[in-house]
């Protein structure tokens, strides 16, 4: 009758190692897949990408930099000066299917960028 391996014994073997390497590079992927970014709606500055706060004069909220310079908001966001002094990090689109539910892509010829605001 031949033994079962025990969990030491498995994870000696190459081929159940190369197995949780991998599993747990999907979960890390997947995990880094699901992390918030500007835009996304929030209840609080902990759904929000670090250093980013929660809007809450938005429905469902609005995670963004306020008082941001071009070079504070991060890969997926624009900074856009609304009024003087005052400037959000906003998600940059292409088109409406880039933001989220109930905001549309704008196209700002002085940022230079598209970027998602609320559909009025």
């Amino acid at each position: 009758m031949r033994q079962q391996p025990t969990a030491l014994q498995l994870f000696r073997s190459p081929l159940p190692l190369c197995a949780w390497l991998m599993a747990i590079a999907l979960a890390l992927t997947l995990a880094m897949g699901c992390s918030s970014q500007i835009g996304d709606a929030c209840e609080h500055r902990d759904d929000c990408p670090s250093g980013a706060s929660c809007d809450r004069s938005v429905v469902d909220g609005f995670c963004t930099v306020t008082d941001c310079r071009p070079a504070d908001c991060p890969s997926e966001a624009v900074c856009v000066e609304y009024a003087r002094h005052e400037a959000f990090c906003m998600r940059s689109c292409e088109t409406d299917d880039d933001c989220r539910r109930d905001h549309r892509c704008i196209d700002d010829s002085e940022v230079g960028k598209s970027y998602c605001f609320i559909d009025d």
